[in-house]
C-alpha cells in the first residue's frame, strides 16, 4: 500500500486515464515481463533497505535495447517522458497492491519519484 506522509491512502496511480491507454498498448507478455521487473526490483530494494528511486529502473540512455522497448515504442509513443512516466506509474500501482506500507516523496511522477518503506520512517 502507498500512504502519504499524512497517512492518506494512495488507492489509485495518478494520471489513471493516461496510464490504463498506455498499458493497454502492450502486449501481454511484455507487460507481464514488466511486472516480474517491477517486483524483483521492489523486492531487492526492501531487501537491502533503501529507499526506491524511481529513476534507477528507467534506462539512462535507450530505450530501445532495454526491457522496456514496447512501453517506449508501443505504449509512450517513442516519448522518453511519458515512458518515464509510465513505468513510475506502474512502481505505485504495484506498491499499491503490496501488503507492506509505503511512503512517498513526489518531486514528480516520473523518475523522480521516491518511496520508502513504512520500517524507514520514524
Amino acid at each position: 500500500m502507498v500512504r502519504n506522509i499524512n497517512e492518506t491512502l494512495i488507492e489509485e496511480v495518478w494520471h489513471h486515464d493516461y496510464f490504463e491507454i498506455c498499458k493497454k498498448r502492450l502486449s501481454d507478455e511484455a507487460y507481464t515481463h514488466m511486472l516480474e521487473v517491477v517486483h524483483d526490483f521492489i523486492d531487492n530494494t526492501k531487501k537491502i533497505d533503501e529507499k526506491l528511486v524511481v529513476k534507477r529502473i528507467i534506462p539512462k540512455l535507450d530505450w530501445r535495447h532495454s526491457l522496456w522497448n514496447e512501453a517506449y515504442t508501443q505504449a509512450c509513443s517513442s516519448d522518453d517522458c511519458y515512458s518515464a512516466q509510465f513505468v513510475g506509474l506502474l512502481v505505485c500501482q504495484e506498491l499499491i497492491k503490496r501488503d507492506d506500507t509505503w511512503y512517498f516523496i513526489k518531486r514528480d511522477v516520473a523518475s523522480n519519484m521516491v518511496y520508502f518503506n513504512r520500517e524507514k520512517v520514524s
